[in-house]
């Protein structure tokens, strides 16, 4: 039944992304393979959220009685643009031989993805104190599901987000009862969909696959694997990150109104994966406008693609909205420090949230992954710089800069405990969109704009 589970989210998102894509075929297979899972649980996430909205409590026989003939619907929808069209709708057919040392590449890193995973079936500490008690409350608590955001569990972080938890009790949905088996495979499969999504945005932007080097760069660091299988939300993040950066620069590049779309989807969902992600959906948004109104098109082409691109950040953003309209509490973990009298901020702690950050890139916990990076980077300073790619470090530099500020503004923890716990999950999350843009800029100048 799990497997089944996970099989019924791929093939959605596949239908879904070649529906969308039947009539421009801009969507490479391999892109369109490695987004199928991800788009499929976040279209199902997103059901099951406003399900739960209009009922006001979880009702698993409902969500799986609207989520089979969605998928039903899909497939036969796409089978039959499948028949009438002159060749195949989702362009299959146009996978490279070369493409197939992906295949061992992925076998070689699933096996211990499966046995760290594996080694704590309830995940780690905020799987199971935070993520999984959401998801707990959503699908057992009946009308009382809302006492999630009880002041009481503040350590569970009620003001955050609901994509993951959704995910999950989905996947409960089709089990009847609260399967530890789930949270688990939904962390593997984000895992290696992120393995395979990287090299699919590498593979689709240059043209080589060179990718593979990427995908074992990021994972033989034991840190990057360890957090990826926890069942926390950041690798949710990390994978709608990279995937909202990939579409949108082949969507721009191909004029492809298919391709925004999907980018625009994977900032919605991206905004619903937590408080971080929020703000990394807003960046995205805001860039992509900025990099669409740069592009060398005609201005309708432009209107066109940005209609499809907010269309998508629409459909993605609605739970988001809904969430932060009606039902998040306030952060009762914050003290603004600004304000504050009795825990003032300062520049103390500026500093040393700073002189953190900079002892975490070479930290060896990252066995020198990140530090490699760094030195491709400084390899390829101009291009890494060049107008096609200045949505990367505009991007980086934006994000870290309202992390900071957070890290200044809020004096409710000791600033060092702090980082201690949360930097390294922040950059775990930021690494994959990372290495596709060390990768991009070893291209010749232009090419991978």
């Amino acid at each position: 039944m799990i497997i089944a589970v996970y099989l019924l989210c791929g093939l959605t998102g596949f239908c879904f992304i070649g529906l969308l894509d039947r009539r421009e075929r801009s969507v490479d297979p391999l892109l369109h393979l490695f987004l199928s899972p991800g788009i499929g649980l976040g279209l199902f996430a997103h059901l099951s959220f406003l399900a739960l909205v209009v009922k006001d409590r979880f009702v698993p026989a409902l969500v799986v009685g609207l989520s089979v003939p969605l998928a039903v619907g899909l497939l036969t929808a796409w089978g039959w643009s499948w028949r009438t069209a002159r060749r195949p709708a989702c362009a299959i057919e146009r996978l490279e031989r070369k493409d197939l040392w992906l295949a061992p590449v992925l076998s070689l890193i699933a096996w211990p993805a499966w046995i760290q995973a594996a080694l704590y079936p309830l995940g780690g500490w905020d799987a199971w104190s935070s993520w999984n008690l959401k998801a707990k409350f959503i699908f057992l608590g009946q009308e009382h599901w809302k006492n999630l955001f009880d002041p009481a569990l503040w350590r569970s972080s009620p003001h955050y987000p609901l994509l993951l938890p959704m995910m999950n009790a989905w996947g409960w949905s089709f089990t009847g009862k609260v399967a530890s088996g789930i949270p688990m495979i939904t962390a593997f499969v984000f895992t290696i969909a992120t393995a395979g999504l990287l090299y699919a945005s590498i593979r689709t932007l240059t043209q080589r696959i060179t990718g593979l080097a990427a995908v074992l760069l990021i994972w033989t660091v034991p840190l990057f694997l360890l957090l990826s299988t926890s069942q926390y939300s950041d690798i949710v993040l990390a994978y709608f990150l990279l995937g909202g950066f990939c579409c949108l620069l082949n969507g721009v590049r191909k004029n492809s109104t298919a391709l925004m779309a999907l980018a625009g989807l994977c900032g919605g969902f991206l905004s619903f994966t937590k408080t971080e992600g929020l703000a990394a959906a807003v960046l995205l948004a805001l860039l992509g406008l900025w990099h669409t109104h740069h592009h060398r098109v005609s201005f309708p082409d432009k209107i066109n693609l940005l209609k499809w691109f907010l269309g998508g950040l629409v459909l993605g953003g609605v739970p988001m909205a809904i969430f932060h309209l009606v039902y998040t509490p306030p952060n009762i973990t914050f003290i603004n420090g600004f304000n504050s009298a009795t825990d003032p901020t300062s520049w103390y702690r500026l500093k040393i949230s700073l002189m953190f950050f900079f002892a975490e890139l070479v930290s060896s916990k990252w066995n020198w992954g990140m530090m490699l990076l760094l030195w491709g980077l400084a390899l390829n300073a101009r291009r890494a710089f060049q107008k096609g790619l200045l949505i990367f470090p505009v991007f980086f530099l934006a994000y870290l800069a309202i992390l900071f500020g957070y890290y200044l503004t809020n004096t409710y923890f000791e600033i060092v405990w702090w980082l201690q716990v949360t930097l390294h999950r922040v950059l775990f999350a930021l690494l994959p969109t990372a290495a596709l843009w060390v990768w991009l800029s070893f291209e010749p100048r232009g090419k991978s704009s």
